[in-house]
Parts: C-alpha cells; sequence; structure tokens
C-alpha cells in the first residue's frame, strides 16, 4: 500500500470542510517545505491554498505541479485506501489526490539534486467549488509558469486537446399574480418561462458530446397552486466549444429572453482550453509517456471543465492526462496501482528534459 496516497486518502477533505482541507494541505506543505521548497500559502475568502517553490517567490518555475485536494463527499469508508484486483479505491484516489502523491514520490526521488529543478507545485482546495478562490486567485496573484502538470483530465495516458468552455446563468421571468381560477387577469411567470426554455433548447443538439451543450440544472417559481406565478426563473448550465459559440449562444439566448420579457444573466463562465499535442513543451511529456509505459499518446475531449481555464486565460499551456481509472465522485472511485506508480515516473522524467538548470 503506498504509504502518501494511504495518507491523503484518510483526510476527509471534503470541499466544504476547510479545517479538513487545511490539514490535508498542511501535511503536504510540510512535506513540501522538508525537502527545500519554499513554501507561500494563501488564503482567499477563508479558501487555503499553497506554492512551493525551489527559488523563493517563484511566480513564473519552468514547470508548475498542480492538484487539488478537496474532493466531493462519500461515505466513511471511502477514506479508506483499499486495494483489489491491482487497482487502488478511495475517495479522491482518483480525483485527484494521487496526483498529489505523485509529486510527492517525484520529490523524494530528485533529493538532493531538487535544487537544480526549476518547478514549483501549487496546491488548491476548492476545485470540485469551481476553483475561484482557488487556481483563479493564484493566477490573478501573477502565477505564469512556462507550462503546468494538472492530472485532472484526459484519461488513460491520453492528453486533453480541448476542455468545453461553459456558461452558468440565470434566466429570470417576470409576470403578473391573480387567481389561479382567473388566469385571463394574471401573466403566468411560469408559462412565459417554459416558453422561453423552449426556444433556448432549440439552439442545441440533444446529442451534443462533440458540440455545445445545455442542462436546465433547477427552476424556481410560484407560491401556491392557485395562485398565477409573478416570477419564475431556470438555472443553466451551457458548454461550449469555441469563442464563437460563446458569442452566438449569448446572443441567441438574450434575444429570446426579450422577446418575452425576461432577462439573461451570467453567473460564471470559463474560456475552453486547447492543448496543442505539438507544442514544444508538450511533445516531451509525449515521449515520457511512451518511454514509460508504451503507450503512443493521442489527444481527447473533456466534456467538464478543470482549473486549466485559468491558465489558458493567460496563455499558459497545461498537461491533462490520467493513468488508467475512473468513477471519480462515485463509490468505485479507482486508479490503477501499475499506472499511479509509472505516473511518478512519467513526470520524472519529464522533469529531467524539461526543468532542469
Amino acid at each position: 500500500m503506498d504509504q502518501y496516497l494511504q495518507k491523503l486518502i484518510s483526510f476527509k477533505s471534503n470541499s466544504n470542510d476547510q479545517a479538513a482541507c487545511r490539514e490535508t494541505l498542511r501535511y503536504i506543505a510540510d512535506f513540501c517545505a522538508g525537502h527545500g521548497l519554499h513554501v507561500k500559502e494563501y488564503d482567499f475568502n477563508g479558501v487555503a491554498s499553497f506554492v512551493a517553490t525551489v527559488k523563493p517567490n517563484d511566480l513564473a518555475p519552468k514547470v508548475m505541479l498542480i492538484a487539488h485536494i478537496d474532493v466531493v463527499p462519500g461515505e466513511p469508508q471511502s477514506y479508506t485506501l483499499t486495494e483489489k484486483d491491482g487497482n487502488y479505491y478511495g475517495r479522491g484516489v482518483y480525483d485527484m489526490k494521487s496526483a498529489a502523491a505523485n509529486y510527492m514520490h517525484v520529490l523524494d526521488m530528485l533529493g538532493d539534486d531538487l535544487k537544480n529543478y526549476d518547478l514549483g507545485i501549487m496546491m488548491v482546495s476548492d476545485e470540485e467549488l469551481g476553483g475561484r478562490n482557488g487556481v483563479e486567485q493564484l493566477v490573478a496573484e501573477g502565477y505564469r509558469p512556462g507550462i503546468c502538470i494538472l492530472p485532472d483530465g484526459g484519461q488513460n495516458w491520453d492528453i486533453e486537446t480541448l476542455a468545453k468552455g461553459f456558461i452558468q446563468g440565470d434566466i429570470d421571468v417576470a409576470g403578473k399574480a391573480a387567481h389561479g381560477a382567473r388566469p385571463w387577469e394574471g401573466d403566468s411567470a411560469i408559462i412565459k418561462l417554459v416558453r422561453v426554455l423552449n426556444e433556448v433548447s432549440h439552439l442545441f443538439d440533444e446529442n451534443a458530446m462533440h458540440t455545445s451543450s445545455l442542462n436546465v440544472g433547477m427552476i424556481h417559481g410560484g407560491e401556491a397552486i392557485n395562485q398565477i406565478p409573478a416570477h419564475a426563473s431556470a438555472a443553466l448550465d451551457i458548454r461550449y466549444v469555441k469563442h464563437e459559440d460563446y458569442t452566438h449562444l449569448t446572443g441567441a439566448i438574450t434575444d429570446i429572453c426579450a422577446r418575452y420579457g425576461a432577462t439573461f444573466t451570467e453567473r460564471v463562465i470559463g474560456t475552453p482550453c486547447v492543448t496543442d499535442l505539438k507544442h514544444p513543451q508538450v511533445v516531451p511529456f509525449v515521449e515520457s509517456i511512451a518511454k514509460i509505459t508504451g503507450h503512443e499518446a493521442t489527444g481527447t475531449m473533456s466534456y467538464g471543465g478543470s482549473d486549466a481555464r485559468f491558465f489558458a486565460a493567460v496563455g499558459v499551456p497545461c498537461i491533462l492526462t490520467h493513468p488508467e481509472g475512473g468513477e471519480q465522485h462515485a463509490a468505485g472511485e479507482w486508479i490503477s496501482k501499475k499506472g499511479f506508480e509509472q505516473f511518478t515516473k512519467v513526470i520524472f522524467d519529464y522533469l529531467h528534459k524539461v526543468a532542469k538548470t
């Protein structure tokens, strides 16, 4: 059983439990400091994070190793690492405490030679909540590494070359209240909202794996069954592929809303992340995967988002890949033990080529 991964899984660092997240971060930060890294701790709106670098206060190391230690809640037994049939199981073992454990092993492998590497380690605790008080704030602080390694996307050693951007927003509709038996005296906000959503839904393909997609996550409206509702709202979660899609969709939704006296307000947006497998700093990573695992990495699309979007927005490339594993956020979350061990070697081999000074 891997001692670092076992310890990390034991922390119940749910996204909504900052005390447990801070305890987890402290464990890793102390480990980094003990290996000679300079640790700088941050707190943004009560959310903890840290960056550890070979050079003190280094905002631009050649390589930044990134992971989030927050997890979605699991059953009590899921916080104990187990091993079965060549796989590790536990909450966060794939998403993504295994990466933190890999980085710890890399520091062990580098040993006294660490001082000859230009690298950093960034740990955050709010990715599952959107990353707004973690990586986004750290990027705002000025962190601009040459490249980021962020094992929170891709799969089976293939590298994420596109992650969809997202728009989370609200449609609000005003109506006029009246008695439910006299609808002609009112103006139902819910019926207007249904009409708006019907038109909005036609902007999307129902089988939108590789195009923009729509999810209506929440609908609110009405106070009583026998009253015409004066207000209704819907929360939208839109995933899009390129900037032109964002411009088209937000414009079309705004126009539809205007016809019904409704409004569309964006809450949060995330830009798409694009990684070129031929990027000069990505090619050596592809080569390291092939050398250690024998797998020739290809590109893959992600339908969800990650903290990589904050670096993508400022032009910093990110490498997202995973060894074999899956079922993140589910009871059976797992990662291949062999793949986990190989990933440490892949990172070490890559750093030797790219980050050694």
